[in-house]
């Protein structure tokens, strides 16, 4: 038994923080990746539980499911993040939808996802729409992962939009393979213990 040395603090400080409010009050303007192949650049008017308001430039206001995004990231950061987007044809051509059902996704476990942004493991995110991106976690709420490319360049993934989680040696990082294979207690940040620190999943 045992825990990950400081997962607790890092989940109570970051865990439910609402990133599309930060996002509306710094007023950013945003482009986003949509299901169905669609992009769209706009600004956030309001988030709610399950929608999002979009504003154009024109001023013109339209409601998307928070369900449909994929991901986004400041618009000024288009031309350089298009280059590093791939796509996986097989993935793409099965033709997979958002998925509404909770225990139908593809869950990572956060006790996956701690020890790979502090120790700064490279990851290949696979949507289910085929798109691939490769790169390092630089942050993560419930909802969302912050994956960076370089130190200037990240982009907000959402964790519902997600088909396959790997390492860059194709490892699986999915929470159904890791509840088997652990990887997390391999960690340099894993703690041995009798009375364990109590870890979300």
């Amino acid at each position: 038994m045992g825990y990950l040395k400081g997962l607790n603090e890092y989940l109570k400080q970051n865990y439910d923080r609402d990133v599309f409010k930060e996002f509306k009050l710094q007023r950013a303007l945003l482009h986003f990746h949509l299901a169905g192949h669609q992009e769209l650049t706009r600004k956030i008017k309001k988030s709610m539980t399950f929608d999002l308001d979009l504003r154009d430039r024109e001023g013109q206001i339209v409601r998307y499911p928070k369900l449909h995004i994929k991901f986004y990231y400041p618009a000024k950061l288009e031309k350089a993040v298009k280059p590093l987007i791939d796509v996986n044809p097989d993935v793409k051509a099965m033709n997979l939808e958002p998925i509404r059902h909770i225990p139908e996704r593809y869950h990572i476990k956060n006790k996956t996802l701690y020890p790979l942004m502090m120790e700064r493991q490279a990851v290949v995110i696979t949507l289910l729409e085929g798109e691939v991106l490769r790169g390092f976690i630089d942050d993560f709420t419930r909802y969302e992962i912050f994956l960076k490319f370089r130190d200037d360049l990240r982009i907000i993934v959402l964790r519902h939009a997600i088909y396959r989680f790997q390492d860059f040696r194709g490892r699986d990082l999915l929470k159904n393979a890791q509840e088997e294979s652990k990887d997390w207690q391999k960690s340099s940040l894993w703690v041995e213990e009798d009375e364990t620190e109590e870890t979300e999943s």
